[in-house]
C-alpha cells in the first residue's frame, strides 16, 4: 500500500511539474512575443532580436529562451511560492493592502517612466538618423559618395544633453541586440560613439591608476633614500 501511494505521489508531482513548465513556457513566450511585436511597431525598434537563433518567430521569441523561461518560472513557483504564501498570510490585512498599493504605485510610475524613456529614445534616434539621411540625399544629388555620414551622426549625439546621452547609453546597454530598420545607421553610430567613450574612460582610468602607482613608488624611494 505504501509503495502504491508513493508511486501515485511521484506521478502526481511529475505531472504537476510538467504542466507548470508547459504553462510557464507558453505564458512567458506569449508575453514576450506580443510585447516584442508591439514595441517594434510603436517605436520602430526591435528591442531584442533572436533572429540568429534556431526556431525563432520573427526574432521576437525562440525555442531556447522559451525553455529557459519555463524552467525558471517553474523553479520559482516550486521553491518560493509556499514560503511567500505563508509569509503573506501572517501580514495583517490593512498592512497588506497598504504594501500592495505601494507596489502598484511604484509599478505604474516605473511603467510611465519607461514608456517615456522609450519614446524619447526613438525620437533621438529619428533626429540622428535624419542627419545621415539628409547627407546621403545631398551626396546623391551631386553624384558623389560622402563617407562622413557617421561623423554627422556623431555630431548629432554630441549635440544631445548629457542626460539624453546617458539615457540612450543605458537603453543600449540593457538591450545589446536591439536593431531597427528605420534607425539602423543611427543605432550603429550611437554604439560606436559610446564604445569610444567607454574606451576613452578606461584609458583615463588606467592613466590615473598608473600615475597614483608612480607617485606612491616615488614617495617610497624618497623615504628609503632619506633613511
Amino acid at each position: 500500500m505504501t509503495t502504491v501511494r508513493s508511486a501515485r505521489y511521484t506521478a502526481t508531482a511529475s505531472c504537476s511539474f510538467i504542466l507548470s513548465f508547459l504553462a510557464s513556457a507558453a505564458l512567458t513566450t506569449g508575453i514576450e512575443l506580443v510585447t516584442g511585436f508591439v514595441l517594434d511597431k510603436v517605436f520602430h525598434n526591435k528591442w531584442w532580436d533572436y533572429s540568429k537563433r534556431k526556431f525563432n518567430i520573427g526574432g521576437y521569441v525562440c525555442l531556447l529562451f522559451s525553455l529557459i523561461w519555463g524552467v525558471l518560472c517553474t523553479a520559482v513557483v516550486k521553491l518560493t511560492f509556499t514560503p511567500i504564501d505563508n509569509l503573506i498570510a501572517k501580514i495583517p490585512r490593512p498592512v497588506g493592502y497598504t504594501v500592495l498599493g505601494v507596489f502598484i504605485a511604484v509599478h505604474l510610475v516605473d511603467t510611465v517612466v519607461s514608456v517615456s524613456a522609450a519614446f524619447g529614445f526613438s525620437k533621438r534616434l529619428d533626429a540622428i538618423q535624419k542627419l545621415g539621411d539628409g547627407l546621403h540625399r545631398g551626396s546623391d544629388a551631386i553624384g558623389e559618395k560622402i563617407s562622413s555620414g557617421t561623423l554627422t551622426m556623431y555630431d548629432g549625439l554630441e549635440n544631445l544633453s548629457k542626460r539624453s546621452r546617458r539615457a540612450m547609453r543605458r537603453l543600449l546597454d540593457a538591450f545589446p541586440t536591439m536593431n531597427s530598420k528605420r534607425h539602423g545607421e543611427a543605432l550603429t553610430a550611437a554604439r560606436q560613439k559610446f564604445a569610444q567613450l567607454r574606451a576613452y574612460a578606461a584609458e583615463k582610468a588606467a592613466e590615473r591608476k598608473a600615475e597614483r602607482k608612480r607617485a606612491k613608488q616615488e614617495k617610497k624611494e624618497q623615504r628609503e633614500n632619506g633613511n
